[in-house]
């Protein structure tokens, strides 16, 4: 099982937390306001009394599970260039791990109207109704199953032949 990427929101003011971090020697204290959110990483099978979360930057907080809720997950794209981590409620893309380019790819992608770079966030909201029913908290979806929205206000849609060619395929291995 793999760790689960989550916005938490706070349900009450909480002061002086600290965010320790392995190796680190000295500790980070925060303070948060009920309604204040973070995005951090749920450590499966060991969710008890203390949270296991870890922030962005590796560190972990003392936080009590009765002090906030969970309000979103994530889950991943993978494209030839790179893997997208993205809110499951709007598509917005959180994180960015784009693979290194070469310097002729690094001119091709200059070229193109669409780089991954201005991309803003997924069209989850198409993705849903193309796959009723289905949940995207942890999923591993190709890029060309989606829709996208750029800078300047520009989007994309799914690349339909390759969904419907998908589509057979599970259909055939199910």
């Amino acid at each position: 099982m793999t760790n689960t990427t989550v916005k938490i929101r706070f349900n009450r003011d909480l002061y002086g937390i600290t965010f320790s971090k392995p190796g680190q020697l000295v500790d980070t204290i925060c303070n948060f306001d009920k309604g204040d959110e973070l995005l951090c990483t749920v450590v499966p099978g060991t969710f008890e009394s203390e949270a296991d979360i870890i922030t962005a930057d590796g560190t972990a907080p003392a936080i009590c599970n009765e002090c906030f809720e969970i309000v979103d997950c994530t889950f991943t794209v993978h494209s030839s260039w790179g893997d997208f981590t993205a809110l499951a409620s709007d598509g917005t893309i959180v994180k960015k791990d784009l693979y290194p380019m070469t310097k002729e790819e690094r001119a091709e992608d200059e070229a193109c109207e669409y780089r991954f770079q201005d991309m803003l966030r997924f069209d989850v909201d198409e993705w849903r109704k193309a796959y009723p029913g289905e949940l995207l908290a942890d999923m591993h979806i190709d890029i060309l199953d989606l829709g996208a929205y750029w800078t300047g206000d520009r989007h994309t849609g799914p690349e339909m032949d390759w969904r419907e060619e998908f589509r057979k395929h599970r259909e055939e291995n199910a």
